[in-house]
């Protein structure tokens, strides 16, 4: 088998569809902490401990992606790969304290950015070189 090497840098766009995230509120006759889960809401306001609005969400998110990885060639025309990358997000999320809950007072800062480590692992194979095989099996002899 044989092995090739690559390395790659270059812009990332990506959309912002949603989210979810959590809260947590001290209560002193409990002695403990409640937690509340909310989602991500960018339309109009909503009153509600399940939704945490963003006023000035910027959706349209800009990075700067860099990485590197490995491809091996195996037999009949199949091909594993690795590939690691590291994306630096350069856009905010949104303003400062663009994020709230009304109805109780929440305000949440926005201003940071997005940064992502991912890594994938793929198994590539020939659909037309499986097809090509198993029509010479089956062919019809005269």
């Amino acid at each position: 088998s044989k092995l090739n090497w690559f390395v790659q840098l270059g812009p990332e766009l990506s959309y912002w569809l949603g989210g979810k995230g959590e809260f947590k509120v001290y209560e002193p006759d409990r002695d403990g902490f409640t937690t509340y889960d909310y989602t991500i809401h960018f339309d109009e306001p909503k009153n509600s401990f399940d939704y945490m609005n963003v006023d000035e969400a910027n959706r349209l998110q800009l990075g700067l992606a860099f990485g590197g990885g490995a491809i091996w060639e195996l037999e009949n025309a199949n091909f594993l790969s690795l590939d690691v990358r590291f994306t630096y997000g350069h856009s905010f999320m949104g303003g400062y304290e663009s994020g709230s809950i009304p109805n109780i007072g929440l305000v949440d800062n926005f201003e940071y950015t997005n940064n992502v480590l991912s890594a994938s692992l793929v198994y590539y194979f020939d659909i037309m070189e499986k097809f090509r095989l198993s029509k010479n099996k089956y062919r019809k002899r005269n």
